[in-house]
């Protein structure tokens, strides 16, 4: 039997805390992992948590489900992730900006039961009395998004800093499909980018329509980067 498989059968014979302790000390190898895939594996904090988290895995282990308890120990170790974002989150954002975010969410779950849809970043500045540079700056903190992009799919590629005259223009000049297009595809705003098939699929636009669409918008900033840089 494996070390593992013996603390855990004297545990079950006798299920002191000691022993316990002995099943969980056996287990160091599948925690030692775990904590390694977050970098976690030297924050104090975090190990007391994946004990802790061991100790009830081995609780509530049932062998006859089939599953070894190393596999079982492992999954009940997940909720780390959790953990280690909310700590990094904690030392990093300030309250305000949680704050802000708190008012950011309200205000687009009342666009969404008020008008059935979700806004794009205008709407949602206009809704929310937050500057779209705000925004941004809320859901840039809060998530991490990409700095660059290109928004056409088989259009040259564009650098997009997000704060552009060129996509400024376009956004506001542009109606509500488009928008979301620029906002979905380059992370304007803010927003997370999402993929093709989700853009359409939210959208309601077959993948032509999406890439015909994207092209223009790209064909669009990039006149005006030419106007403005002439």
């Amino acid at each position: 039997m494996s070390p593992h498989e013996t603390s855990f059968a004297d545990y079950q014979s006798d299920p002191t805390p000691a022993r316990l302790s002995a099943v969980v000390k056996s287990l160091n190898p599948t925690i030692s992992y775990a904590l390694s895939s977050l970098q976690s594996q030297s924050d104090p904090v975090m190990k007391i948590k994946a004990r802790t988290l061991a100790a009830k895995a081995v609780q509530s282990y049932d062998p006859s489900h089939g599953a070894a308890l190393p596999t079982w120990v492992s999954s009940q170790l997940l909720p780390l992730r959790r953990a280690r974002r909310n700590m990094q989150t904690a030392v990093r954002v300030p309250e305000r900006i949680h704050l802000d975010a708190y008012s950011l969410a309200k205000a687009e779950k009342d666009f969404v039961d008020k008008h059935n849809r979700e806004p794009d970043v205008a709407e949602l500045s206009d809704f929310s009395k937050m500057p779209i540079r705000r925004i941004a700056a809320i859901r840039s903190t809060m998530r991490r998004t990409p700095s660059e992009t290109s928004i056409g799919e088989g259009a040259p590629p564009i650098e997009t800093d997000f704060t552009g005259e060129a996509v400024d223009y376009v956004h506001q000049d542009s109606d509500h499909v488009d928008r979301r297009i620029l906002e979905l595809k380059t992370g304007y705003g803010g927003h997370e980018v999402a993929p093709p098939w989700r853009i359409a699929e939210m959208l309601k636009l077959t993948p032509t329509q999406l890439t015909r669409r994207s092209q223009r918008i790209t064909y669009r900033i990039q006149n005006i980067e030419k106007r403005l840089n002439a």
